[in-house]
């Protein structure tokens, strides 16, 4: 058998925002990223009124070559966006632009893990203010200190993850 070493320890990620100047949003522009290309992200939901723009990022097509399986289901999550506008060209450019064309303030943003999204957002943010809109949680990690084995983590959050709560279905599995 081979020796143990230490446990694995991966901490919960504390919630990104970028840096800039507080200022209040009146009017925002929604910007579906790729990890939040759906009528039910955080940033559609509330702001329900507002303006959405989704941009496809050509570095983003160069980098990652994505399927046309891909594709194809990313724009049928935009289907379901109401009246979302879609763009192509750098996001970092894209969104301050179309946002001062609509006569928005600001930019509503889903929190994201993805640094390509960060960084644009980053760059946004030197020209407008961006809030940032946190996903409901998919469970209650009150309990959860080690994020190292998955089946550990379940056991935590599986009764919880199942109810319903805010942003999720009452459907529940069979």
């Amino acid at each position: 058998a081979e020796p143990r070493g230490e446990p694995l320890r991966i901490r919960p990620a504390a919630p990104w925002r970028p840096t800039q100047a507080a200022r209040p949003v009146q009017r925002p522009l929604v910007w579906l990223a790729l990890d939040s290309a759906a009528a039910t992200s955080p940033a559609a939901a509330a702001h329900p009124e507002a303006p959405r723009l989704f941009v496809i990022d050509p570095a983003w097509l160069a980098d990652e070559r994505p399927t046309l399986k891909r594709l194809v289901f990313l724009f049928e999550c935009l289907a379901d966006v109401a009246e979302v506008e879609v763009r192509v060209g750098p996001p970092g450019e894209i969104v301050p632009t179309r946002a001062a064309a609509l006569g928005c303030d600001g930019v509503a943003l889903a929190e994201t893990p993805c640094p390509r999204v960060r960084r644009a957002a980053e760059a946004i943010a030197a020209v407008l203010p961006v809030s940032v809109h946190d996903w409901p949680p998919f469970g209650d990690r009150s309990r959860v200190r080690d994020l190292g084995r998955f089946s550990r983590y379940w056991q935590q959050v599986a009764r919880s993850a199942m109810e319903p709560g805010p942003g999720r279905s009452a459907a529940r599995p069979k």
